[in-house]
């Protein structure tokens, strides 16, 4: 099964790092749900999910990377200064991303973040490598257990997000990290069921 780009609408990844005092975090994580509704208002379609180690994801369809800079600033406003943000351009090639309503009901997913590691050693043999990996990736969605997948761009690494417990054995096993081409991490993503249009 091929890999879906949905090239009509530009999408972006956030992450977001708390960087507060801990007994802040769940105050901080509802004024940053509030800003994020607030941001929904206005017709972009966005994914809120929580990871276990005070951060926050968010993927946002409809909106690209500049928007988003420029709408985070805005919306998230004072409580920026509680967050480390990184933003990327996200090119969602398996799944999408629908709304949800309240209320909602939370899931708890296997997140995983693969960077590339640009080296002397592996760059002629890139493009083949990440040939490899996508059909690792490829043959992981055939499963059933992928509930969404895209890439930073061709060369800056992706996202996974699967259904269940995930042993670190099955990515230690990718190409692309047996080749020195790609790290990965591993944390829960707590999301709203449907998120990511599943049942």
């Amino acid at each position: 099964m091929p890999f879906v780009a949905f090239s009509q609408n530009e999408q972006t990844i956030v992450f977001l790092r708390y960087t507060g005092a801990q007994t802040a975090s769940r105050e901080a994580a509802d004024q940053l749900k509030k800003k994020v509704e607030s941001l929904s208002k206005n017709g972009a379609h966005i994914v809120l999910g929580y990871f276990q180690t005070k951060g926050a994801v968010l993927l946002i369809r409809q909106m690209g990377v500049e928007e988003a800079k420029d709408r985070l600033d805005i919306e998230i406003g004072e409580p920026a200064e509680l967050w480390s943000i990184e933003i990327a351009p996200f090119n969602h090639r398996w799944g999408t991303v629908c709304p949800v309503s309240s209320p909602v009901e939370l899931l708890r997913y296997t997140f995983i973040r693969f960077d590339a590691i640009t080296a002397k050693y592996t760059a002629s043999t890139f493009p083949q490598i990440i040939r490899q990996h996508d059909l690792y990736i490829k043959q992981l969605i055939e499963t059933g257990n992928v509930v969404a997948e895209g890439t930073f761009g061709d060369t800056d690494g992706g996202i996974l997000i699967m259904k269940g417990d995930v042993q670190r054995e099955v990515f230690e096993n990718d190409p692309g990290v047996t080749e020195g081409l790609l790290e990965f991490s591993i944390q829960w993503l707590d999301v709203a069921r449907g998120s990511f249009c599943e049942n």
